[in-house]
């Protein structure tokens, strides 16, 4: 019973962390899709569309946060392999396990907390042309922070996980 509540857990954790997948696709496919739109409205049309490099930063913003979310869960976040390569096992073990997750849990608390506040000192500040609040401009850093502390602290406990690998845990 326990084991299949533990699964059940995890399962359902894999799939919400699987949210940066989409999110960063579509922060991709976004800003691809306007930056089109600006080159036709620049070049063909003769009236450049001000607003696109408003949306394109924000788009940005959670491309990279996300993004950075989806190399963690895969242990790509962090690599100093060369180097770990020419030390004592155990000692390579201690820095790539312990010192890397402490450092990094360290580092992404930090930028939760100061991405928090700095989403909340924005709230009332627009961007120029949209009107954005730039509070969900830079919510993007403290949840994709949030998200890519997830998967630091899972890939320190159960090591890396791959999507194609995560599908097939689920389906078995």
């Amino acid at each position: 019973m326990k084991n299949n509540l533990g699964k059940s857990i995890l399962a359902v954790t894999d799939r919400i962390g699987r949210i940066d997948v989409f999110i960063s696709a579509f922060a991709l496919f976004s800003i691809a899709a306007v930056s089109v739109w600006g080159v036709i409205t620049r070049y063909i049309l003769s009236r450049p569309a001000a607003w696109i490099e408003e949306l394109s930063l924000g788009l940005f913003v959670w491309l990279t946060f996300f993004g950075i979310s989806i190399l963690a869960r895969r242990g790509e976040l962090v690599s100093i392999e060369f180097l770990l390569n020419y030390m004592p096992k155990k000692l390579s073990f201690m820095i790539k396990k312990i010192l890397t997750t402490v450092l990094l849990t360290g580092s992404l608390l930090t930028i939760i907390i100061y991405g928090v506040q700095l989403s909340l000192f924005s709230a009332d500040r627009y961007t120029a042309i949209l009107r954005i609040p730039f509070l969900y401009i830079y919510a993007g850093i403290p949840i994709g922070s949030a998200f890519t502390l997830y998967h630091v602290l899972r890939c320190a406990v159960s090591g890396p996980r791959f999507l194609e690998n995560i599908d097939e845990e689920v389906i078995m």
